[in-house]
């Protein structure tokens, strides 16, 4: 081969090597994430190193040439790396930020475990009691079976009905039927059978599509029974890289949004629907919630063994409650023993330690801020380089571990403002409290234990949540 050809063919590697450059650069305006001045500098960089890469593949002298062509070839390798980073990224934040506000509900047909009941045997009077969006398991059920709807205005009366045999059929939420064993100890989940189990999604109407500086998130996460155990307000003001984040009990008894007056805990607002609990806390705390985030248990365990593990420091030493063990309260398997002090926790043993409370003094207020630890702990984890050779799992991962309202747009205002201040974020942590009794829940006639507020701690969450964002 000629001279004159070999450097056609390295002119035509290095004018390969600009259109993957140029190609990121795209990608990276595209995605949206970086500040300008970011996006700039990295393309001024990539700009110099391909103009010097030509200039060294046409200079005569061999040395240079070989010079030459490692740059262009180190060049290449970064675009290509970058460019498919990116695009693992862009369609993570297409999936998980673009999405309707919706949120998803597990539904149940009892009987008595000692009839031989199936599916095909469903028809005629069932049961329930108004907890839920009764309308559209209405409408999905009618679709289904030939069924005839009663209003319960009693639950225990349905579930003793069902073990009495006066009554065949109950509709109940997931929630519901978990809950119902827990607080009345006279029943017993081995009498009842569950032979249909069907899914409905709640259409909320929180869309918010405006991109804002200051705002408030609220989280839940629930439990396999569908619970909610975590309720976090974070209320973040961009322009001054400050949030703050306030841990509620799920305990915590306020009255619930559209039931005329009546009270729960959050924990048990769940099976009213999400938006329920949404507008119940807005009511209570007289603020406004722009977003939520539903936290899923099973991809929290996923997530943390993707991302090889966390660190939990506690300030004591106990042994959980729970057993290693997901979707059941049965605890039979032995309790996992948390040291004092710094440890690495694997995805079930993050779990475990987000659940419990009874180890604790104060109970849910200690979960509450375990829970603050591990959200940021896995947070420090993903933003570690470590996480690069897993990434297309661990974002996987992250699309499965939540639902939420905020749009892609909000996301890139957030992750340029950390990336301009170097992840300088204020953050601060409050709680609410209140005292320890028990009054009616679920809206029936079973007492449970509840937290009725101190109104003066929420008085004061509220005044510093309303101050961060005036400034």
């Amino acid at each position: 081969m000629n001279n004159k050809n070999k450097i056609i063919i390295k002119n035509v590697i290095g004018i390969i090597s600009l259109i993957l450059s140029i190609v990121l650069i795209f990608f990276i305006i595209k995605i949206n994430l970086l500040p300008n001045k970011y996006t700039i500098i990295i393309g001024v960089i990539l700009f110099v190193l391909e103009l010097i890469s030509f200039i060294l593949i046409n200079i005569k002298k061999k040395i240079f040439n070989i010079i030459g062509i490692i740059l262009i070839i180190l060049i290449s390798m970064i675009n290509v790396i970058g460019i498919w980073y990116i695009q693992k990224t862009d369609s993570f934040l297409n999936k998980s930020f673009n999405t309707k506000s919706t949120s998803k509900y597990t539904y149940y047909i009892i009987t008595s475990s000692s009839n031989d009941y199936t599916e095909e045997d469903i028809k005629g009077d069932i049961y329930y009691y108004d907890n839920f969006d009764i309308d559209a398991t209405k409408k999905y059920l009618g679709n289904k079976f030939n069924l005839k709807f009663l209003e319960s205005e009693n639950m225990s009366d349905l579930f003793t009905g069902i073990k009495d045999k006066n009554i065949n059929f109950i509709l109940i939420d997931k929630a519901s039927f978990n809950m119902v064993f827990d607080i009345d100890k006279n029943l017993k989940k081995s009498d009842y059978k569950i032979i249909y189990e069907f899914y409905l999604s709640e259409k909320l109407s929180l869309e918010n599509s405006n991109t804002k500086n200051t705002f408030t998130l609220f989280i839940c996460g629930n439990d396999f029974a569908g619970f909610n155990d975590l309720n976090l307000l974070v209320t973040v003001n961009l322009k001054y890289r400050k949030a703050i984040i306030t841990t509620i009990p799920r305990n915590y008894y306020i009255e619930v949004a559209g039931k005329d007056g009546r009270k729960d805990t959050l924990s048990f607002m769940s099976p009213y629907g999400l938006e329920t609990s949404i507008k119940s806390i807005e009511n209570y705390f007289k603020i406004n919630i722009d977003y939520y985030l539903k936290i899923n248990t099973h991809s929290l365990v996923e997530l943390v063994d993707q991302i090889g593990g966390i660190t939990y420091c506690s300030d004591q030493a106990y042994y959980t409650t729970h057993s290693l063990v997901l979707d059941t309260y049965n605890d039979d398997k032995g309790k996992f023993y948390v040291s004092k002090g710094c440890q690495q926790l694997n995805g079930i043993q993050t779990l475990t330690v987000a659940r419990e409370r009874l180890a604790f003094y104060d109970g849910d207020r200690t979960r509450q801020k375990n829970c603050v630890k591990i959200m940021q702990a896995i947070l420090d984890k993903l933003i570690s380089t470590n996480t690069l050779t897993n990434y297309g799992n661990i974002l996987n991962s992250l699309a499965n571990l939540y639902e939420t309202n905020m749009q892609k747009t909000q996301i890139s205002l957030i992750a340029k403002t950390i990336i301009s201040s170097n992840g300088n974020i204020n953050i601060e942590t409050q709680s609410v409290d209140g005292y320890e009794t028990k009054d009616y829940v679920h809206l029936s006639d079973y007492k449970d234990y509840v937290i009725v507020p101190y109104e003066d701690t929420v008085t004061t969450a509220v005044n510093n949540i309303n101050a961060l964002l005036k400034n």
